[in-house]
């Protein structure tokens, strides 16, 4: 019988680190090829991407603004620091955004790259409706909020809130107080072109938290007290007055109304040589009914 071949052991233990060293080496060989790879890719990027922002067929041809009213063409092009002739893949859109949105006028905006050469800006600006008193003037928008510090000419030619602090016009993180909303849609009927309080009669609201609101007003009636609440119903009943005063002989010329109860209207008479104050008591009995 034959006895068992053994296998050499020895021999298997010496190609074990050879083949290992192989392995290693291929390895290495396919990490620094695909290091390579990915460094030359990283270096055409970059010079395709100098290519591309550097060259002239690329210059915007054009900048179209939509949108604007109150800030010119070269107002906006200032905010956006951006010209003709820049180049359109050069432009960080983002950054464009971000520069607009820190101008004072500008609520809202959008920036594009046009296909052909060109960018188009598009941008929303505060409505502006009153300026407020909170020690500083400010400018108020369409939803009440502040944006930016009022001019001389902006607190001549709106509506002027006084007598209110910024706690009664807007608690954070609460509702809307009673002061604001009156206010508020007092504001918004100032905006139609017709009406009692139409746009351009409206001069100051004087806010009272306790009795609410006077408003001082172009015209014969200089000043009219409205309270809070059924303002729309209080405008007719001023309106239905002012309409009588102008059609009817020998009566006294109204300086005030307090219509802070739209059925029972107080009138203050102006003062004039023949006469000083109205004989119809007001609110607690006080002569003229308005002060």
């Amino acid at each position: 019988m034959f006895g068992r071949v053994r296998k050499n052991r020895k021999k298997g233990r010496e190609r074990r680190p050879v083949e290992s060293i192989r392995h290693g080496i291929g390895l290495a060989v396919k990490t620094l090829t695909g290091l390579m790879m990915t460094a030359g890719m990283g270096i055409m990027f970059i010079v395709c991407h100098d290519l591309v922002t550097q060259c002239d067929y690329f210059k915007a041809e054009a900048i179209i603004i939509e949108g604007g009213s109150v800030l010119s063409r070269d107002e906006i092009l200032n905010a956006a620091a951006i010209d003709v002739g820049v180049n359109v893949f050069k432009i960080n859109l983002g950054r464009v955004r971000e520069r607009l949105l820190s101008h004072p006028w500008i609520a809202e905006a959008e920036v594009y790259r046009d296909p052909v050469k060109k960018i188009r800006l598009r941008i929303m600006e505060h409505r502006p409706l009153a300026v407020i008193d909170l020690g500083k003037r400010f400018v108020l928008n369409n939803k009440g909020d502040i944006f930016k510090e009022a001019s001389e000419a902006e607190s001549v030619s709106m509506p002027v809130v006084t007598g209110v602090d910024y706690a009664q016009w807007r608690a954070q993180n609460a509702p809307d107080t009673q002061v604001f909303t009156s206010v508020m849609e007092i504001l918004e009927m100032a905006q139609s072109d017709g009406g009692i309080f139409a746009k351009g009669v409206l001069r100051e609201i004087r806010v009272d938290r306790e009795i609410g609101l006077t408003l001082l007003l172009e015209g014969p009636v200089g000043s009219m007290r409205i309270g809070y609440g059924d303002y729309a119903l209080k405008a007719k009943r001023a309106a239905d007055i002012l309409t009588y005063m102008n059609y009817a002989e020998g009566i006294p010329v109204i300086s005030g109304l307090d219509l802070q109860s739209p059925d029972f209207i107080v009138a203050k008479i102006a003062e004039t040589d023949e006469t000083s104050v109205s004989e119809t008591p007001g609110p607690k009995g006080n002569k003229g009914g308005l002060t």
